[in-house]
């Protein structure tokens, strides 16, 4: 039996709306960073911009299991973590990709109004898809994870946390 972590990266990889302004997949590195992400960096979707979310393994174990996530700007900053998990992301990517880069440079609109923004968006998608639910609730049933009710708060705590990333890849250029 697959674990929940494959299943929802995996899910995750083959996202294909676009009201986030996510696209799931193995997006290239190529001109993202400047060292060799092999081992490190495991590429989880890209924004339209061409910004990358991936996760992270600063001890190149191979294994991004335990890693937080990752965000790498297509024009080079913010390069930051946006989460501390795989489970952390997915209950902040609800807020949409626009959000969390405004929320990265400290501009962002309320999550709750950022929250409410996505959720219209999705209606008409959301009565095909599954007729008779809350946009929260049938987050939840396709990845397991609720939308954050203060999804703030663990883009800060993954900013904070040390090593930062910032710091670590400037370290390996």
């Amino acid at each position: 039996m697959e674990d929940l972590f494959s299943t929802r990266l995996e899910k995750l990889r083959d996202w294909s709306d676009s009201f986030l302004d996510f696209e799931g997949g193995e997006p290239e590195l190529d001109g993202i960073v400047n060292f060799d992400p092999q081992g490190f960096l495991f590429p989880i979707g890209q924004t339209g911009n061409g910004s990358i979310f991936a996760l992270w393994s600063p001890e190149k174990t191979h294994d991004p299991k335990d890693g937080p996530v990752v965000y790498l700007d297509s024009e080079g900053s913010p390069q930051c973590m946006v989460a501390r998990s795989l489970d952390e992301f997915l209950a902040i990517l609800p807020c949409s990709t626009p959000w969390l880069y405004e929320a990265m440079s400290g501009r962002a609109p309320p999550a709750s109004q950022a929250l409410e923004e996505v959720a219209e968006a999705m209606e008409e998608q959301l009565a095909r898809k599954a007729p008779g639910k809350t946009f929260s609730a049938w987050w939840q049933d396709l990845f397991g994870v609720a939308p954050a009710p203060d999804p703030m708060s663990i883009l800060r705590a993954a900013m904070a946390q040390e090593p930062t990333f910032e710091r670590w890849s400037e370290q390996q250029g």
